[in-house]
């Protein structure tokens, strides 16, 4: 995945103010970058379909597909955008954090931290949606912040 789709995604929605998801031609504009940004994402973090469908919201195998095949034909909605959002700023913080090949295994490592319970992260945040994933993603960023 290259670096210039991850900072062509965060440059559009870099924004005096957040981006207005309700809005559907804003939402055009994000959609294919997010699609293309996070399926690049999962192939580095080798999720599996399942794990992929699973954090972008209990999509079907059969639309993630269509989504990576076509990414600009697809719109997607509030939550969805929120989802890609989030995986984007996880994996910026973790390639802040680590190195490559650490920062691309973290999400699927069993981790004893209180968020994730003994789970890998990707599980913890399949299972707890949209707020373990704003979770991860501050705790991340407090790690971050600290080095």
């Amino acid at each position: 995945m290259s670096h210039n789709v991850v900072t062509a995604y965060s440059d559009a929605v870099r924004q005096q103010s957040p981006p207005d998801l309700h809005d559907a031609a804003t939402r055009t504009e994000l959609s294919g970058a997010a699609i293309v940004t996070v399926a690049g994402i999962f192939d580095l973090w080798r999720l599996t379909n399942e794990s992929a469908c699973d954090l972008l919201g209990g999509i079907s195998d059969r639309t993630w597909q269509r989504w990576k095949r076509q990414p600009d034909s697809h719109v997607l909605d509030q939550d969805q955008l929120t989802r890609a959002s989030l995986i984007i700023g996880i994996h910026r913080a973790l390639r802040t954090l680590y190195r490559k090949a650490y920062a691309d295994a973290w999400p699927t490592i069993d981790d004893e931290h209180p968020l994730f319970d003994g789970r890998s992260p990707v599980r913890a945040m399949s299972l707890g949606g949209i707020p373990a994933m704003h979770a991860t993603r501050q705790l991340l960023d407090g790690w971050r912040g600290a080095r």
